[in-house]
């Protein structure tokens, strides 16, 4: 005889394998509603950008390349809106789709063109406080290199490097009137002694000039 209990697990429809609408609004909101900020890496954002999308199709939504690629542009900040419009008219003469891949290869691309362009700025800005700098009279020749120095440092982190010379002659347009009469004595000096100058050179050639000149202010 059959009992009168019926067996409530297969009774029931199994809703464990389906994702519920409820998750499946979640994940696409969160696609959605997701936005680059401004400074972010294309790499960065993109890898968020992935696991949502993967979020979505666990849920047993699947998103086609091209709702991808609106997707993602979606989510960029306004900085990117002139290049976005460069592309979909390149776009448009293609017959081909783009991909989202193929959209980050040339977001990333012109990511690697703007910081190029962004160094080079940063260097002509860091030239011009280099060539604008000038000792100022009765300063210390160590105060003045450190501030030199680290102008020097700038332009070498942005890949821009001179050799041993441009700064030692940089560093001697700096100086003031009244160090004229020693710099020329000195570089009498380089002219008739080899080895050449060096920067480090001139500096233990100043210090040890302003340290005469203190002992004999003193006396």
């Amino acid at each position: 005889m059959q009992s009168p209990c019926r067996n409530q697990e297969t009774d029931q429809p199994n809703t464990s394998a389906t994702p519920s609408l409820a998750r499946k609004v979640s994940a696409m909101r969160r696609v959605v509603d997701l936005r680059m900020q401004e400074g972010s890496k294309v790499d960065d954002h993109a890898l968020i950008f992935k696991v949502l999308i993967s979020e979505v199709e666990s849920a047993n939504l699947h998103l086609d390349d091209t709702f991808q690629v609106a997707a993602f542009i979606n989510t960029l900040p306004q900085s990117w809106e002139t290049f976005i419009s460069s592309l979909a008219v390149a776009w448009e003469r293609d017959p081909t789709p783009p991909t989202l891949e193929g959209l980050l290869a040339q977001l990333k691309a012109e990511e690697a063109r703007r910081a190029a362009r962004d160094s080079r700025m940063r260097n002509i800005g860091t030239l011009r406080r280099l060539f604008d700098l000038k000792m100022q009279e009765g300063t210390k020749v160590d105060d003045h290199a450190r501030s030199f120095k680290f102008l020097i440092q700038e332009l070498e982190t942005g890949g821009l490097h001179f050799d041993d010379t441009f700064y030692t002659y940089c560093f001697i347009n700096m100086l003031p009137h009244s160090w004229d009469a020693f710099i020329s004595s000195l570089m009498l000096h380089w002219e008739f002694a080899p080895p050449a100058c060096t920067f480090e050179g001139l500096l233990t050639n100043l210090k040890a000039e302003e340290e005469s000149r203190a002992a004999r202010d003193s006396n």
